[in-house]
Formats: structure tokens, C-alpha cells, sequence
């Protein structure tokens, strides 16, 4: 009797580690979303209007609340679990928070909502034009907490993910790391105030090597980054290419990888992974010859999604907890990485699908 006991308690103990390492090994895969496709003319040049590989199904006017709609319906049965949208400060000074229309996409995917299991969050976009002003802050923090509110928003332990784009300019913003971190307690404490557990602050950054002693005297819960692409390419040697009027380069994922693996040594905070699937911003370059990943495929994106999946399962840098892995991107149709199904046939989801 004592040793059936001891064999199913062996037994359940087995199940228990074989569920939690299968658990572990889950991925929740997200995308960026950039809401610049309302069809007018500041993203569309000549030369993106007239590359059909490019341009979405539904042609370039995809701002609307249906299009974005079945966007969402297309990235939930392909595997996504959700989208980090891009957010933006207000236009000008009487501009009203939240008001840009670069916001639109997101405003229609919180009226509809189809999709239960889908969640969101937002990634500020906090340079050029779109940098921050310290006295909008408290406004700033009053909206987006109440955005934390809509029941689909993204969490990490429990507290909504909220993203900055650039460490830099948001240190420019206040003035100083002091008066940064200052600004990040008041973020904290109003959102307690709100009801919450906290809230979970994440910085990008394209080369933390460059900023991470900074960001270790700075009171962020998370590091990721928007894409990778300006370390790829200067690890590969393009100059070469650029001079022999070659236009395109064999992107090596393992290069990626590296990225991350480097990333994780410079940072003891939780990192969420971006696989940044392609790179050529050519048709914004005016017929400039520019530096770029070269073929971008079906094939590509599977095998960038796969590599990246297996990488993670055999090298234990420290994620968040829900194990968060983001996408770059779901539409940045001018910078060469998009995922939504194009007019020419080619279906980028299939290869995400097959990948995740």
C-alpha cells in the first residue's frame, strides 16, 4: 500500500514539473501596431504606392473601425495575443490629450473588442515632435490610467505595461534622471490611488549598451526595444553593398539573438524580447540606395519566429513572468516590416501562423 502511495505521489509530482516546464516554455507573442495609414499623403510616397507587396488588402486607408477590426480577427487566429499600439501626445499646445489621430486605430479597437482572449497596451512614442512636455504630465498620467481600466489592457503581474520609446528624450523632458524618476513615483502613486496594484513601466531603447549605466539609477520595471535594426546592420558590412549597388542583405537571425543575449548582461531587469523580422525604408529614401535585410518572405518570418522560439527555450534570460516576446511590426508597411496580408498575394501571417 505504502509504495502505490509513493508511486502516484512520484507520479503527480512528474505531471506537476512536466506542466510547469510546459507553462515556461509558452511564449505570448504581440506586435507593434502603427496607426500612420489614413490615407493621407505624409507616409505615402510615390515610391510605397506603387510597391503592391506592401500595400494591405484593403488598400492603404486601414485607419477605419471595420479594417481595424478584421486586423484584430487576423492577428488573433494567426497566434497573436495582442498589439502594443503606438501612442502620441497631442498634436499642438490646444490639442486635446489622446486626441491625435494617430490614436484612431486604438480608439477603434476599444469600441469593438471582438476578441475576448486579445489583449493591448501602449508604447509612448516620446521623440521629435511627439516628445513630452513635464507640465502635461500630470494630465498625461490622469489618461493613461484611466486606459488601464478597459478590461482587455495588457498586465505584467497584475499591473497594466506601459512603454516608452526613448530613454534619452524622456530624461530631456524632465530635466534630469532625479527629476525623471521623480515624475515615475508621481506615475506610481496616482495609479495606486486609482484602484491598482501599480503599474508596470517599461524603457526602450535600440542600443542599451550606450545607455544602461543610466538605466541602472533610473526607476523602470522592464527593458525591450522597438526593433533592432540600426545594430544589425552595423554588424554586417554594407558598405560593400551600398558601393556595389547591391540593395539587400542576408539578415542572420542569430545576429538577433545575440542582441538579446548581450542585452540580458547589461540589465538585471526583465527584458521582453523583440524579433525585428525585416528592415528597408527605401521608398521613404527618395531612390537613395540604403542599407537593408534583403528578401523578406513567408519563409523569413516563419524561420525568424522559429529560431527565436527555440533560443528562448534554451537560454534562461530573464523575462516577465507572462513571458512576453513582441513583434516588430505589424504594419510599419514604409520601414519594410508588416505582417497583414498584402494586395499581391503574398500573406506574411502564414509564416507567422507556421512559426508561433
Amino acid at each position: 500500500m505504502l509504495k502505490r502511495i509513493i508511486f502516484i505521489i512520484l507520479i503527480f509530482s512528474f505531471v506537476i514539473n512536466l506542466n510547469s516546464q510546459n507553462d515556461y516554455n509558452k511564449l505570448k507573442f504581440g506586435a507593434y501596431y502603427f496607426d500612420g495609414w489614413d490615407g493621407a499623403p505624409k507616409h505615402l510616397t510615390l515610391e510605397l504606392i506603387n510597391n503592391k507587396n506592401r500595400e494591405p488588402i484593403w488598400g492603404w486607408q486601414t485607419s477605419t473601425y471595420e479594417i481595424v477590426k478584421k486586423q484584430v480577427g487576423l492577428a488573433y487566429n494567426s497566434g497573436l495575443k495582442f498589439f502594443t499600439f503606438c501612442w502620441y501626445h497631442k498634436e499642438s499646445e490646444n490639442s486635446k490629450i489622446g486626441g491625435n489621430k494617430l490614436n484612431n486605430a486604438l480608439k477603434y479597437y476599444i469600441q469593438s473588442q471582438d476578441y475576448s482572449g486579445f489583449e493591448f497596451n501602449i508604447m509612448v512614442v516620446n521623440h521629435g515632435t511627439y516628445s513630452l512636455n513635464k507640465k502635461d504630465w500630470p494630465g498625461l498620467v490622469d489618461y493613461w490610467t484611466e486606459l488601464f481600466r478597459q478590461k482587455n489592457y495588457l498586465k505584467v503581474e497584475g499591473r497594466p505595461l506601459i512603454v516608452f520609446y526613448d530613454f534619452n528624450k524622456l530624461i530631456e523632458s524632465f530635466g534630469s534622471r532625479r527629476k525623471l524618476n521623480k515624475a515615475l513615483k508621481y506615475f506610481r502613486k496616482t495609479v495606486n490611488k486609482k484602484g491598482f496594484s501599480g503599474v508596470s513601466i517599461a524603457i526602450s531603447s535600440s542600443i542599451l549598451i550606450e545607455i544602461h549605466d543610466e538605466l541602472k539609477k533610473t526607476d523602470f520595471d522592464i527593458f525591450t526595444t522597438y526593433n533592432d535594426h540600426s545594430v544589425l546592420l552595423k554588424k554586417q558590412n554594407y558598405r560593400n553593398a551600398i558601393e556595389d549597388e547591391k540593395r539587400s542583405l542576408n539578415f542572420n537571425t542569430n545576429e538577433q539573438l545575440n542582441i538579446w543575449s548581450s542585452n540580458s548582461t547589461l540589465t538585471k531587469l526583465p527584458i521582453i524580447p523583440t524579433i525585428t523580422l525585416n528592415w528597408d525604408d527605401s521608398p521613404w529614401k527618395k531612390g537613395k540606395i540604403v542599407p537593408n535585410f534583403g528578401k523578406y518572405s513567408e519563409e523569413t518570418i516563419f524561420r525568424s519566429i522559429k529560431l527565436s522560439k527555440e533560443w528562448l527555450k534554451t537560454n534562461k534570460i530573464k523575462l516577465t513572468k507572462e513571458r512576453l516576446v513582441l513583434i516588430y511590426s505589424w504594419n510599419e508597411y514604409g520601414e519594410g516590416a508588416w505582417l497583414t496580408p498584402s494586395k499581391d498575394g503574398f500573406n506574411p501571417l502564414s509564416g507567422l501562423k507556421k512559426g508561433i
